[in-house]
């Protein structure tokens, strides 16, 4: 079923098509550069800077998810922030057609831990480790975690399959967190669950992208987050 779960790759690249960076009813993942005054805060917006004010508090170097809307006296209003999750460079990463060729079968897993442990073991700095420990507890827990490259756009997904569905969560660009589950029961049905209702409206608007999928629902959930996450007590490992 992975397949067919990989046709929301779709609604990636459509959406950074659409988007607008400075009138956008899509969330766009911003940057916060610095704190210039109170409440004022220099953003990284794709590949411009922009200065605007903000009652929410950010963090310098943090990364977030909002809404933009211009105003009438010139400036740039951001609402809806949400944190970008804090994911661990992934160890690996593909080119979209590269990994429909090779993980299509979600059994084949189990053939990366060794090859994991292998890198853990060998690993020369804190990040790697963190990394590769990263993926290597996703594997236990029958998780694979990766990032897929498709026209320049990067996509996040986890992946679990279960007796009878697949579960995953994915972080895209232009539309913010997702996750769902995939599953058969008089067809494919796919179960979205998406942070913004400009989000929902979207994908209900291009659902006919998705091929091989009889059945779409979708809601909104602001308490959307990964699989799992990594801890820093890495030594926890069980191996």
């Amino acid at each position: 079923m992975i397949d067919k779960l990989l046709q929301i790759q779709k609604f990636n690249l459509l959406s950074s098509k659409k988007l607008n960076h400075f009138n956008a009813t899509l969330p766009i993942l911003i940057e916060v550069l610095k704190k210039t005054k109170t409440n004022h805060y220099l953003l990284m917006v794709g590949n411009k800077t922009l200065e605007t004010k903000s009652l929410k508090t950010l963090e310098v170097g943090g990364k977030y998810f909002a809404l933009m809307k211009p105003l009438s006296t010139g400036g740039i209003m951001l609402t809806s922030l949400k944190s970008e999750p804090k994911i661990p460079k992934a160890p690996f990463g593909f080119d979209f057609e590269e990994f429909k060729k090779n993980f299509l079968d979600i059994s084949k897993i189990d053939q990366l831990q060794e090859y994991a442990l292998d890198k853990i073991s060998q690993a020369q700095n804190k990040e790697d480790f963190l990394s590769w420990g990263f993926f290597l507890l996703g594997i236990q827990r029958k998780i694979l975690s990766f990032w897929i490259d498709q026209d320049s756009k990067k996509t996040f997904c986890q992946i679990k399959m279960q007796k009878r569905e697949l579960v995953f969560y994915a972080l895209f660009p232009h539309l913010g967190e997702l996750n769902g589950r995939l599953y058969q029961n008089q067809g494919i049905t796919l179960e979205l669950c998406v942070g913004y209702e400009s989000v929902a409206s979207f994908l209900q608007e291009h659902q006919k992208l998705l091929e091989g999928i009889d059945r779409l629902d979708i809601r909104i959930d602001q308490r959307i987050s990964p699989l799992f996450l990594p801890s820093e007590q890495l030594l926890d490992l069980k191996i």
